[in-house]
Parts: structure tokens; sequence; C-alpha cells
């Protein structure tokens, strides 16, 4: 039993330790917050504008996209390109340091991460 108590012991002091490390998905409102600050830049250099207005515009070196976006209750950002027929879907992870993360869950992107700056 002594074992056992050990064990457990040194899991929680394990999980306690690595939870500030990682990333939580932002809220609906601080993904609005986040947007409403202005733009931003992926590591990988594409430049991001989202509008109040429920408008969007990214800049990649091949190309551009626009459309419309949602955020839900979730912090779920559902954006829908101009010409597309389905939305991509992501959120924002964020971590205890502030390092901010795409994660695609539908669409064009889907399964992809992008590292923002």
């Amino acid at each position: 039993m002594t074992r056992y108590t050990a064990l457990v012991g040194a899991a929680l002091v394990a999980v306690t330790l690595a939870s500030p490390l990682q990333a939580e998905p932002m809220s609906a409102a601080e993904v609005q917050a986040f947007f409403g600050a202005g733009g931003f830049s992926a590591r990988a250099g594409s430049k991001f504008g989202f509008s109040a207005d429920g408008t969007f515009s990214i800049k990649h070196s091949s190309g551009s996209e626009k459309g419309t976006y949602t955020i839900g209750s979730d912090g779920v950002v559902t954006r829908m390109r101009t010409g597309a027929k389905k939305p991509d879907v992501f959120y924002i992870d964020v971590t205890a340091k502030g390092k901010k993360t795409i994660i695609y869950t539908a669409g064009q992107y889907k399964g992809k991460k992008f590292a923002l700056k």
C-alpha cells in the first residue's frame, strides 16, 4: 500500500507541475478582444485581419483569402471564405506564457496548427 501511495503522490505532483505549461482554448470574450486588438501574424508569415463587422482577410505569400466569420459562445471561430462551399473552423490555444496557436478542426486546414507571433 505504501508503494501505491507514493506513486499516486508522484503522479499528482507531475500533473500539478505540468498543468501551467499546457495550452487552454481562448474564451469567446478573449477571442473577441484578441481580434479587436488589430491584425496578427502567424510564424509562417501569413497576416490575419478580423474586423468587428464580421469580415476577415488573410494574406499569404501565395495569395489571399477574404470572407466572413462568427465566434461561438465557446470561443470557436467559424469562417467562410468567399466562394467556399464549407467553412473553416478553428480555436485559439494559449499557454500560460501567452503563446498562441490556431488549431483547425474542420475545413480546408483541418488538423493543422499555426503558431502565432
